[in-house]
């Protein structure tokens, strides 16, 4: 069986999607795989996916010869010594950097129901699609590891349009910590989902809470029900009445909130 939100529900009719919508999170828990669309071959996408399928292959070889020594230690190999990534020439290295910007600037990464779908089951059975390209979400954090201990936003600071491309990766790391934290069995009240949230965007400000409630350890629907009939306004003022009698749920909350 193959669920499609966008298909399987009736988006014109408020009472489905919002009945719906308490089941979202059952539904990607519970689901086998989870394919992303990310859309079709463009900006030299095809290059970064192989690449991409191809770091985690070598970085997978390269664990199981360091005798289980630390995530960071076996990045710290592939950039000093591997001939996978070093065999690129710093013009590819950097055609690489620039096209994983590119994909990370792909509406998908912005939407809030993502943060359900990209970080509800495990990282293996989370597949990207880009045309006829695959690579699973293990595949975007081995890259995610490199990209940060490869220094890649110092080297090209001085790029045209750097700017735009430290946007997206917002997006793309806020999702990868969150799915850390949340793996990881960091408590998850709703406050903090929504601080998670907060980078993404919806189309329906409800959408913002209601995307977050799926994934928050402290709520339930007698909390907060998702409701498309009412005011936006009126499920902001449900969400700061829950909030405010849960005083320890803000102890651990950034100061830039």
């Amino acid at each position: 069986m193959l669920w499609a939100d966008a298909a399987c529900i009736n988006q014109g009719d408020i009472r489905e999607r919002s009945s719906q919508v308490r089941l979202m999170n059952a539904i990607y828990r519970s689901a086998e795989c989870v394919a992303i669309w990310l859309g079709e071959s463009a900006d030299d996408s095809d290059f970064i996916m192989d690449k991409m399928m191809e770091w985690k292959a070598e970085f997978d070889r390269i664990s199981l010869s360091c005798n289980n020594r630390s995530y960071d230690y076996v990045v710290s190999i592939v950039l000093s010594t591997n001939s996978v990534f070093n065999s690129l020439s710093d013009s590819d290295k950097g055609r690489a950097w620039r096209t994983l910007d590119l994909l990370l600037q792909r509406p998908w990464w912005r939407r809030a129901w993502v943060v359900q779908e990209a970080t509800l089951i495990g990282t293996a059975w989370t597949y990207f699609f880009c045309r006829n390209r695959m690579a699973n979400w293990e595949c975007f954090h081995t890259t995610f590891q490199i990209y940060t201990g490869a220094n890649v936003s110092r080297t090209l600071r001085t790029d045209e349009g750097f700017g735009h491309g430290i946007a997206s990766r917002t997006h793309a790391f806020q999702l990868e910590t969150f799915r850390f934290e949340r793996e990881t069995g960091v408590y998850m009240p709703l406050l903090r989902v929504l601080q998670h949230t907060r980078p993404h965007e919806c189309v329906d400000p409800r959408d913002k809470v209601f995307a977050s409630l799926g994934i928050a350890v402290n709520v339930t629907e007698a909390d907060i029900l998702p409701d498309y009939s009412r005011p936006v306004g009126a499920i902001y003022i449900s969400v700061a009445r829950y909030l405010l009698p849960h005083p320890a749920d803000m102890n651990w909350i950034s100061s830039d909130m």
